[in-house]
């Protein structure tokens, strides 16, 4: 690598045309770093549109060093598929990961959301910060009419958060 003794890795995003994909991760690789992970989507497109796998797969074909995909990773079925589709060497979640903390050890949604909260207290994360990610963790955990409650709270103290959570059922 780069660095003794450390691992230098790139991320990029893939490129409208194909062959400009190809040219820039070329570039990264001569460089020394020892993996590239891919994007699956140009910077203007957005994360609701279709991840480009068969660029991602054309990036892995075309270099010598570890290859790691990235986009539309929601569940480790999600990460299998796209591993076998493209023959990289990793996966990386991000928004799945916003959502569910445990993606890949999945746990019961209350142990989960309480780990989570004991650690961001542990680590002084801001409010705002735990609003966000605990409404990501609970959306599709909690009744509809919870959840707006819970998204309607962005302003809440930390002590209003852990008693919105001390009345409802998770399951």
């Amino acid at each position: 690598g780069l660095a003794a003794g450390r691992s230098i890795s790139v991320k990029v995003r893939v490129n409208a045309d194909p062959t400009q994909t190809v040219e820039m991760v070329k570039r990264f690789a001569a460089t020394g770093v020892d993996w590239i992970t891919v994007h699956g989507r140009t910077p203007s497109q957005k994360p609701s549109d279709p991840v480009d796998f068969e660029q991602i797969k054309l990036v892995r074909e075309s270099l010598c060093i570890p290859v790691i995909a990235n986009g539309n990773v929601f569940t480790v079925e999600d990460a299998d598929c796209i591993h076998t589709q493209t023959g990289v060497q990793g996966v990386m979640a991000a928004r799945g990961l916003l959502k569910n903390p445990a993606l890949f050890q999945p746990q019961p949604t209350a142990k989960l959301l309480a780990e989570w909260i004991e650690l961001a207290l542990a680590y002084g994360l801001p409010t705002p910060l735990i609003h966000h990610q605990v409404v990501e963790i609970c959306d599709g955990w909690l009744e509809p009419w919870e959840h707006r409650r819970l998204t309607g709270m962005a302003n809440a103290s930390l002590p209003a958060l852990l008693d919105f959570f001390s009345q409802i059922n998770l399951h």
